[in-house]
């Protein structure tokens, strides 16, 4: 184990700066030293925005109850990096409205794209989306088409 005074700590981050976060992938715009809060070892060196990221993350961690923090953190991480990557074939009633709201942001070229992808997947025809008038049929096309197969 070796020491890096406050005096060196700059150094050190200069000296150790991969310049690519390890976290997000991208240039370093803000490089601070990360170290482990439990052990007090230094990990590397991130932007400082992944590391206030990561802080924000451990701390929501240490105020789980007893019963559900029985991994550590970081195994704790992995698992929930290797859930959120899941799906099932079924679409949550938050996020049709989301999708739907998104959908009706978009340009008339955009939204017609868009159906015509779904045509292209046997979702609709093409004579439903030459009836749309406007965005609001469009919308309401393309909400009809997400809600379309009900649990």
């Amino acid at each position: 184990m070796k020491y890096v005074s406050q005096k060196r700590l700059a150094d050190w981050r200069e000296e150790n700066n991969p310049k690519i976060d390890p976290v997000s992938k991208q240039r370093i715009n803000s490089p601070v030293v990360d170290h482990d809060h439990v052990s007090g070892m230094i990990r590397g060196v991130l932007d400082s925005e992944i590391n206030a990221w990561e802080g924000r993350c451990y701390n929501a961690y240490t105020k789980l109850s007893k019963s559900q923090k029985v991994l550590p953190f970081a195994d704790m991480l992995e698992n929930l990096a290797a859930y959120v990557r899941l799906t099932t074939e079924y679409l949550h009633p938050k996020g049709c409205v989301d999708n739907y709201k998104r959908f009706s942001n978009k340009g008339k070229a955009t939204q017609i794209e868009m159906l015509d992808a779904l045509r292209k997947q046997r979702k609709c025809k093409t004579e439903d989306i030459l009836a749309c008038k406007n965005s609001q049929d469009r919308t309401s096309l393309f909400r009809n088409i997400l809600m379309e197969k009900r649990y």
